[in-house]
Parts: C-alpha cells; structure tokens; sequence
C-alpha cells in the first residue's frame, strides 16, 4: 500500500512484472497453552499474552493478504480454512509479485523442512530472540532455510537495477 498509495507519494506502478515484495521472517513460534495454565495466570500475564496473539493474527492477515493480492511464489499456510491460498494467489489481483522466507520454529517443520533435529525445549531456548546467545544458531537456522527456500527464479531480470 505504501509503494502504491496516492497519499503516500511513491505512486509505483503495480502488477506482477512491475512491484517485488519479499519478506524475510525472522522465525516463528506458534505457542499454545492449556486452558488450565492461561486461567491460573495473573491478569498482567494473560494480558500480555493476549496482545502476543493479536500481533500473530495481524501477522497472518497480513501474510494473506500479500499471498491474495500478489503472484505468490512461495505460499505458506495461512490457516486451516484458506490453506496456503495457491489458486486464490493465481486468481487474485496480482498486484505484484510476493516471496516469503520464514523459519517456523516447531520440531516437525525443521525436520521435514530443514533436516534439523531439535528437541521441543532447545526450540524454545533459541525463540527468546532478544538473548544474544542464540544469535549464532539462529543464524545457522537462517542459512539453512535459505539455501532451501530461496530460488533464482524468484528473482525475475526484469527487478534487476540498472
């Protein structure tokens, strides 16, 4: 919307040969708690918790949205209703072409994903990402994701500068 807005001043022309978005996550961590954990949590906790939440649900309207309006080229799973949005993507407005790397930190994604094998508390352990300690294998995670997911061919010539 900034790129293509009126009001913002950049007035970039969009469609797909014409406007590249890629986003680049940081990783993930999906975390649910049982009824009976949140009930015996101090208000202050369940508060911020929930606040944590509504930024996870924007995230993933936002991600929607961009997979929806865009030539997706890297659909992720949205949720369970809309799945990964592949047909929506390629019926959608095209409005530019959109890639998205992320890392989920969940123990069957890095293994299926990523061949990495983590235990459920090392997971954990590294998603505190404001520790510097976890810099270095936050990294690794990165690196290896990357060589993964990102392609060539999701940089097209026609974005290159001049």
């Amino acid at each position: 919307m900034l790129a293509a807005l009126q009001g913002h001043g950049f007035r970039w022309r969009t469609g797909k040969d014409q406007l590249l978005l890629i986003s680049i996550g940081t990783g993930s961590l999906k975390k649910t708690l049982p009824a009976q954990t949140l009930l015996g949590m101090p208000a202050a906790e369940q508060g911020v918790r929930s606040l944590q939440s509504l930024m996870e649900d924007c995230a993933q309207v936002n991600h929607g949205l961009l997979q929806w309006l865009a030539s997706c080229l890297t659909p992720w799973i949205i949720d369970r209703a809309v799945g990964d949005m592949k047909l929506d993507s390629q019926d959608g407005p095209q409005l530019a072409t959109y890639a998205r790397y992320n890392v989920l930190l969940e123990k069957e994604w890095l293994s299926s994903e990523l061949g990495i094998e983590l235990t459920p508390e090392k997971i954990d352990q590294i998603a505190a990402m404001d520790n510097p300690a976890n810099m270095d294998e936050l990294a690794k995670l990165g690196e290896s994701a990357a060589k993964r997911q990102v392609r060539a061919e999701h940089l097209p010539a026609a974005f290159d500068l001049a």
